[in-house]
C-alpha cells in the first residue's frame, strides 16, 4: 500500500537530492535550493474539496495546487487519528514503530474488546524530524499552528517534545478553541496561523526555508463567521449529508488563506523552486458530514 509515510519520506528524499544537486547547470549561477511549503488540514474528508468533485464546498485554491500539480490518489494517512499522523509526517516512519497509535493523550474506551497497548507521550527527542533535517542542509524552519505531539497542548517556549526542539526555528503553536469561542473572532487561528506563514515567507524570501502550516480547520468545535454560514446554509445541496455548512464556511477562510500564500511566493519568483504539498491528517469525523462513497470516517480504518 502506497501510504502517507512513503509520501513523507519521498519528499525528504526529493529534497535531499534537489540539495546534493543545487548547482547542476553552471558554476557562476548556481540554481536555488526548493524550498518545502507543507499545508496541513486536520479532519478533512475525502469529498470535500472542489477538485474531488465537490459542487457544494469551495477550495479554489486547494484546487489550484491539484491542478496545477500532482495528485497522490493513494497516499494514505498512517493512521485514522492526529498524533500519530503528525509523527509519521514529522519522521517518516510508521506510528507503530514509535508506539505511538492513538491521539495524545488518548482514551480509556472502556467498550473495547481489545486491550490498547500503551501509548508513548509524544515524538520522541531522539527522532530526526524533516525540520532537523532541512536545518543540516542551511534551511530555516518554521510551525505554525497544531503540534499535538507532546504529553499535552500546553506549549511552553523551550519545552522539551515541542516544535522549537524538533527542528523549528519559528513556531507558533495554536489549540483548538473550546465551544464557547466566539465565532467571529478566528477562533480555529486559521487568519493567525496564515499570517504568521505569510511573514515567514517575507522575512525569508532571500533564502531556502521549510514552512510547516498545521491548521484545526476542520476539526470540531465547527464555528465560523455566522455571515459566511448563512451563504452555504443558503446554497443548493445544503441538505446533502456530505454537505455541512458550517465546514463549508470554514473551508472557504483556510483556502482563502492558501491562496495567499501562492500568491506570495508567486509575487516573490519562489513558485518555480518551492514544492507545496497540501494533505489532510486522518479523514473526516462521520458524525458531522458523509463520508461517501467510503464508510466509516476519523477514527475507523
Amino acid at each position: 500500500m502506497k501510504n502517507l509515510i512513503q509520501l513523507a519520506t519521498g519528499l525528504i528524499l526529493l529534497l535531499a537530492g534537489a540539495i546534493a544537486n543545487a548547482n547542476p547547470a553552471s558554476d557562476d549561477e548556481p540554481t536555488p535550493k526548493w524550498n518545502l511549503v507543507f499545508i496541513l488540514a486536520d479532519d478533512m474528508g475525502w469529498n470535500q474539496p472542489s477538485y474531488h468533485g465537490s459542487d457544494f464546498y469551495e477550495t479554489p485554491n486547494i484546487d489550484r495546487i491539484a491542478q496545477d500539480g500532482m495528485q497522490f490518489s493513494e497516499a494514505y494517512s498512517a493512521n485514522p487519528v492526529c498524533s500519530p499522523t503528525r509523527l509519521s509526517l514529522m519522521s517518516g516512519k510508521n506510528p507503530a514503530r514509535l508506539h505511538l497509535t492513538d491521539y495524545i493523550p488518548g482514551s480509556p474506551y472502556p467498550y473495547a474488546q481489545l486491550t490498547q497497548p500503551k501509548v508513548a507521550p509524544g515524538l520522541p527527542l531522539a527522532e530526526k524530524t524533516i525540520a532537523e533535517l532541512m536545518k543540516e542542509n542551511g534551511y530555516v524552519t518554521g510551525h505554525f499552528g497544531k503540534w499535538h505531539l507532546n504529553k499535552d497542548k500546553s506549549y511552553v517556549a523551550g519545552r522539551p517534545k515541542d516544535p522549537a526542539s524538533q527542528g523549528f526555528d519559528e513556531v507558533l503553536t495554536t489549540v483548538k478553541p473550546p465551544g464557547n469561542a466566539d465565532p467571529a473572532d478566528d477562533a480555529h487561528h486559521a487568519v493567525q496561523i496564515n499570517n504568521r506563514a505569510l511573514k515567514f515567507i517575507d522575512d525569508h524570501k532571500d533564502e531556502p526555508f521549510f514552512l510547516y502550516v498545521s491548521h484545526h480547520v476542520v476539526h470540531r468545535p465547527l464555528m465560523e463567521k455566522p455571515a459566511l454560514i448563512a451563504k452555504y446554509e443558503a446554497k443548493a445541496g445544503a441538505e446533502n449529508p456530505v454537505n455541512n455548512p458550517i465546514m463549508a464556511a470554514m473551508f472557504e477562510t483556510m483556502d482563502a488563506g492558501i491562496g495567499q500564500i501562492l500568491d506570495r511566493l508567486d509575487e516573490y519568483n519562489l513558485t518555480d523552486h518551492t514544492i507545496v504539498v497540501f494533505y489532510s491528517d486522518n479523514g473526516g469525523l462521520e458524525s458531522l458530514n458523509s463520508q461517501a462513497p467510503f464508510r466509516g470516517g476519523k477514527a475507523t480504518i
